[in-house]
């Protein structure tokens, strides 16, 4: 018992402190934390390759609504088949086929500017591309794909 007593007590003062992250600031202040920009930007981006660039579903309505309207004339104008669609490869390798089924982003990383370089494997095949994320209108979008 008089071992859990200094336990019980330790373990109960120390949840009395604040965070570790909000000590020494000054009254009313908050901690800083990563950029909700990028992080948002981030999880837009991985959330569109999963779904549209590297998804089996039709992604013209994805596109729609995560390209700005420059970017869905260039995809269109890119497209070169009979009809209409998107060159949706303009996102990918480039490589007709891999020597597997993986397709997975490996990392975003900010560059700066709203640019972002996404890193990924595109049915075993390691490519890299640039994305450009602006804010339109409160939404954002993908506006250029390098």
């Amino acid at each position: 018992m008089k071992r859990i007593l200094p336990l019980l007590f330790a373990l109960c003062a120390g949840s009395a402190l604040p965070p570790l992250s909000a000590r020494n600031l000054p009254a009313g202040e908050t901690p800083q934390t990563t950029a909700p920009a990028a992080n948002e930007a981030e999880r837009f981006i991985r959330h569109f390759y999963m779904n549209c660039v590297f998804g089996n579903a039709a992604c013209g309505p994805i596109l729609e609504k995560c390209c700005t309207q420059r970017l869905l004339r260039k995809l269109r104008a890119d497209y070169g088949y009979d009809g209409e669609g998107y060159a949706v490869w303009l996102f990918r390798t480039g490589a007709q086929d891999g020597p597997d089924d993986v397709s997975e982003i490996r990392e975003v990383a900010s560059l700066g500017d709203g640019r972002y370089r996404v890193d990924f494997v595109d049915m075993g095949t390691e490519g890299r591309r640039i994305v450009k994320i602006v804010d339109e209108n409160g939404a954002m979008k993908i506006d250029a794909v390098e």
